[in-house]
């Protein structure tokens, strides 16, 4: 007998005698014991697999059984996902085109989404048609970067397009050269033109290459092309980037940041554009008036080193311009405005005052910043705004304090409501501003915080002048401000002047008496400031 057998033996008499019995055990000691041995196993077998069937079944019928109990909920469940289910794909896509960003990053990943969102993502031609190529070591390696774009510009169908492009030392020039190339052939579905260059070399190579596109941008709206350094500035720079002039739907073209801090290219504007910025000429700055008639909003700066240059008697006349953004005031002198609303000036000058009674104009927001014109009396001004509701002041470091205060007192007293007359019935939010020179301590003293308060006060609706009818408004916000300024430029610093004498103790009681008062920090207020431009 071998020991194979042998063991099958030892498991028989051990586990299933009580099975097969013991006549089946006494055949083992024979000749045929192999055999038998077989036909053990097998019986073992059968016997194994209805025990495991047996237990297969109760397993099934306790399913069974929870399957039965979850029927009810499953059944609600349905009932409150069902018109979910039945939205069309149209409307989800419309659902998810008002539910994202238009400065989102493209493209879109998709995470833990149904399969149907999943597809009418997909299938929404614009949710795909920002076309997005920055700088940087994040950036995905050339091959897999434009096979990435390419399946995106399949994913737009015919769909117009948004392209984001920005050219610097972090993007090679295969990725370069390989975008313009997919790029060029689709400027027929261009909407807006996004191009951000970090050197002007790039700039002038990639306005060269631009030329193509000429007479072939039906859907072009919007065109920002703006250069982070100094542009070298061209004689002949408006002939040389004759590029968009013929885009017929083109309204917005931006050349520079919103600061102004950049200087820009020039390019042929077409007579359609509704809104610009740019830094330019003070000639070219009213060409851009005077050749743009149906201009709403501009923003113009004045190139770093350029001094105003007299226009003589020539004027530009804006007849729709809502809303002017001026670097340099002197141009007002020719400009006229009849419906203007939004007014910032930077070096405010006497002009402002012609350039208000000139134009007739009925402005409700008034931003003066870095004012040397407070170095004259800004009454006047204020006084032909009669409409006015907000009023914008920072002050810049001035070499006559005294001038200065007197000429801030004798605005603010005309500010004052009286029962006789007072200008800016309407005013409801003021802001204030004034310098501290490097090394601390304040530059304006009491005189002009003594009316200013008196002003306040006088604005403030309180308990003890609720009975007053006439038609003034009171103050819904009010701002001030100072801020460490040092060559000539707004800094945002740790180290600011202490309040002057008595302006703290007026804040807590205007706070007090219920009027919408704050102090400011020095990066709050450059940050407003900021924030005033468009």
């Amino acid at each position: 007998m071998s020991k194979q057998t042998r063991a099958l033996i030892s498991i028989r008499y051990a586990f299933f005698g009580h099975v097969i019995g013991g006549e089946a055990c006494a055949s083992y000691s024979g000749g045929n014991a192999l055999t038998t041995a077989t036909t053990t196993v097998r019986v073992v077998r059968a016997w194994g697999g209805s025990m495991w069937i047996s237990s297969l079944r109760v397993e099934l019928a306790q399913i069974i059984v929870e399957g039965e109990a979850l029927i009810p909920r499953v059944q609600q469940c349905k009932i409150v996902l069902a018109p979910v289910r039945r939205v069309p794909p149209e409307l989800l896509c419309e659902i998810f085109q008002l539910a994202v960003s238009r400065e989102a990053k493209a493209p879109w990943r998709l995470g833990h989404v149904c399969r149907s969102w999943r597809e009418a993502a997909l299938g929404c031609r614009p949710l795909w048609s920002l076309l997005k190529v920055s700088h940087g070591f994040d950036f995905p390696p050339v091959p897999r970067a434009m096979l990435a774009l390419e399946t995106q510009i399949l994913r737009t169908g015919n769909g117009l397009l948004d392209i984001d492009f920005q050219w610097g030392l972090g993007v090679q020039d295969a990725l370069q050269n390989g975008c313009w190339d997919l790029f060029l052939p689709l400027s027929h579905r261009w909407r807006t033109l996004r191009i951000h260059c970090h050197y002007s070399m790039y700039a002038k190579a990639l306005l060269q290459r631009l030329k193509v596109v000429k007479n072939h941008l039906p859907q072009l709206e919007r065109v920002e092309f703006l250069v982070s350094v100094t542009w070298s500035a061209d004689p002949d720079m408006h002939e040389h980037w004759d590029i968009f002039s013929t885009a017929p739907r083109l309204r917005e073209i931006c050349l520079t940041d919103r600061l102004l801090s950049n200087p820009s290219l020039t390019l042929v504007v077409p007579p359609q554009v509704t809104r610009y910025r740019g830094v330019l000429s003070d000639a070219r700055q009213l060409d851009i008036l005077q050749g743009s008639p149906e201009l709403v909003e501009c923003s113009l700066g004045v190139r770093p080193g350029d001094s105003f240059m007299g226009q003589g008697d020539r004027m530009a006349h804006s007849p729709l311009l809502r809303r002017l953004h001026m670097k340099r005031c002197e141009i007002l002198a020719h400009v006229i405005a009849p419906a203007l609303l939004d007014l910032v000036v930077y070096k405010a000058t006497p002009s402002l005052s012609r350039f208000l009674l000139r134009s007739s104009c009925q402005l409700t927001s008034l931003v003066i910043t870095d004012g040397d014109y407070f170095a004259d009396n800004l009454t006047p001004a204020v006084e032909l705004c009669s409409g006015l509701e907000r009023l914008v002041l920072a002050i810049s470091p001035s070499t006559n304090s005294t001038i200065l205060g007197s000429n801030l007192s004798s605005l603010f007293n005309a500010l004052c409501v009286s029962t006789s007359t007072h200008i800016c019935p309407t005013l409801t939010t003021f802001t204030f501003g004034w310098p501290v020179r490097p090394g601390g301590g304040t530059q304006l003293k009491l005189p002009w915080t003594e009316s200013l308060f008196r002003m306040l006060h006088s604005r403030c609706i309180t308990k003890s002048n609720t009975g007053n009818t006439d038609n003034r408004q009171p103050f819904r916000s009010v701002r001030l401000f100072n801020a460490y300024y040092g060559d000539g430029m707004w800094q945002d610093g740790d180290t600011v002047g202490a309040l002057p004498p008595g302006m703290h103790e007026g804040i807590l009681q205007l706070e007090d008496e219920g009027m919408d008062i704050k102090y400011l920090t020095a990066a709050e207020g450059r940050a407003l400031m900021d924030g005033l431009a468009w």
